[in-house]
């Protein structure tokens, strides 16, 4: 928690402290009216805001990959086999309302799901919205390729990651997720 404690200075009693307000409360109002506004949003199936404009970077193919690997070569939608060629990324939260390009962010639709979904918020979007990160290793996979024979520490601040090398949900660094 961002709060700083201070002595506080209208009272006599050394016991009592004073908590100054977090300057990231201002941001935290904000983000809850976003929050208020998905949610009538999803129960009226309204579009999504549009927040930015333009193009966007290209998401790289080994992404892509692993993001299809990870939802099971299956339309998130209708639970239709697709092929890597005919999936399409969506985004949950759409990039032009800013959602990240991050992997879990990203799930994989078929054509017409896609097209149905376009960027109106659905209950779709409450099943894929916490979709696991992708990343090329696993800390398990990491040490068996570097042939090392004490194992790879699990350390604090690790995450589980859809493992691209091994194909489990393992732990693994925060910078090793794409």
């Amino acid at each position: 928690m961002d709060t700083e404690l201070v002595e506080n200075p209208e009272s006599d009693d050394p016991d009592v402290i004073h908590r100054e307000p977090s300057p990231l409360i201002p941001l935290l109002v904000e983000a809850m009216e976003d929050m208020k506004w998905y949610a009538l949003a999803a129960d009226t199936e309204e579009r999504w805001p549009l927040t930015r404009f333009g193009e966007r970077g290209r998401i790289p193919s080994f992404v892509r990959r692993l993001v299809f690997e990870r939802d099971g070569g299956m339309c998130l939608g209708c639970g239709m086999p697709l092929t890597i060629k005919t999936a399409q990324l969506d985004h949950i939260v759409p990039w032009s309302a800013g959602g990240p390009d991050t992997s879990d962010n990203l799930r994989i639709l078929c054509g017409p799901c896609n097209e149905e979904r376009s960027n109106f918020r659905s209950g779709l979007d409450d099943h894929a919205a916490h979709r696991v990160p992708v990343a090329l290793v696993c800390v398990g996979c990491f040490h068996l390729q570097a042939d090392d024979e004490d194992p790879a520490p699990v350390v604090p601040g690790m995450i589980p990651a859809f493992c691209g090398q091994c194909g489990l949900v393992s732990l693994t660094c925060p910078q090793a997720v794409c």
